[in-house]
């Protein structure tokens, strides 16, 4: 959608320029080049539908807790998240916002597991890569174990409020089946996430000054905070 866009009103040149900035001054220039033409009525009235949102991987839930934190809703959240990732972090190596923009990766930015020098060790180890379509609450119950790192991504957004009943029984099954010191990584729309059930407080520690330092340098900017627990020892 974002390439389409900037193809449609004639930036492509512009946004390419600002891609291959060389300094957070010149990259300024070109953000600020661009910036008008990507905000105007329109822009405001597609950012605004839920359908627009969904298409881009924001549910209807996870829009609702940026609206009620966010002064000046989704529209504004979206505009002060690329000004930050456009004139305040580094832009030559962000492969995110890469593929956005231009709708493919270069060999000199991407994911690292798309570099040449990386592809032995990942055919080496393949054979280590389990994949499994469930709930994490699912998966949990039918393959007990010690784990010992769960990624979360976003997904708690998601049952924030429509849902607290299964946000509850994940957790249940994530602390059922860590290991002592475990680790949990996720991040939200929220700048606090205040949605936790009570017991997880009482069961992780979380860290938010590291977090909140480390989140100043996500690169792809559409979150508002990420959060590291880590679990205590029984």
């Amino acid at each position: 959608m974002m390439y389409e866009h900037i193809k449609r009103k004639g930036l492509y040149g512009e946004a390419l320029n600002l891609l291959d900035a060389s300094s957070l001054q010149e990259q300024s220039y070109y953000f600020d080049e661009i910036q008008p033409d990507l905000w105007n009525g329109f822009s405001r009235w597609l950012l605004k539908r839920n359908s627009t949102m969904a298409l881009l991987g924001v549910p209807e839930t996870q829009r609702n807790l940026i609206e009620e934190e966010c002064e000046g809703g989704i529209f504004q959240f979206i505009k002060d998240s690329m000004r930050h990732v456009f004139t305040e972090l580094p832009i030559r190596d962000n492969y995110f916002w890469r593929v956005y923009i231009t709708g493919s990766y270069t060999s000199t930015c991407c994911p690292n597991y798309l570099k040449q020098d990386n592809f032995s060790d990942l055919r080496n180890r393949i054979h280590r890569i389990k994949t499994h379509t469930s709930t994490l609450t699912d998966f949990l119950s039918a393959n007990p174990g010690c784990y010992t790192h769960f990624v979360l991504l976003d997904h708690q957004d998601w049952m924030a409020n429509t849902q607290p009943g299964a946000l509850q029984e994940e957790w249940k099954q994530i602390l059922k089946n860590s290991a002592p010191g475990g680790k949990v990584l996720f991040r939200s729309a929220c700048q606090k996430v205040e949605f936790l059930p009570d017991f997880v407080h009482k069961k992780v520690d979380f860290h938010p000054a590291r977090t909140k330092r480390l989140h100043a340098k996500d690169r792809v900017g559409t979150y508002g905070s990420t959060h590291l627990g880590i679990i205590q020892k029984r």
